[in-house]
């Protein structure tokens, strides 16, 4: 769950200005109801795992873009079906 204010958190002098920047921004997006998911935060683990390991074996070549959403659908259905996916918090 998003937090409502990250105003009052401190970041020590020596955080890189790009994060602390980066944090002001999630700040104020947070605030304005401005944010979103990732795709994969609210998979089931099997799912994410294959996420992971699949689309590294479609980087190397090892299998096709079809074939690596046919078997990511496939876990993705299976965890679904186990009652495995988490459910997705309303906004």
């Amino acid at each position: 769950m998003p937090l409502s204010d990250l105003s009052g958190v401190e970041l020590p002098p020596d955080v890189l200005p790009l994060y602390t920047t980066a944090m002001q921004n999630l700040a104020q997006s947070v605030s304005e109801d401005e944010y979103g998911y990732t795709t994969w935060t609210f998979l089931p683990p099997a799912t994410v795992t294959y996420l992971v390991s699949g689309i590294e074996e479609v980087w190397v070549g090892q299998q096709t873009v079809e074939q690596f959403l046919t078997q990511l659908d496939t876990t993705f259905r299976q965890e679904r079906d186990e009652g495995k996916v988490p459910a997705t918090p309303a906004r």
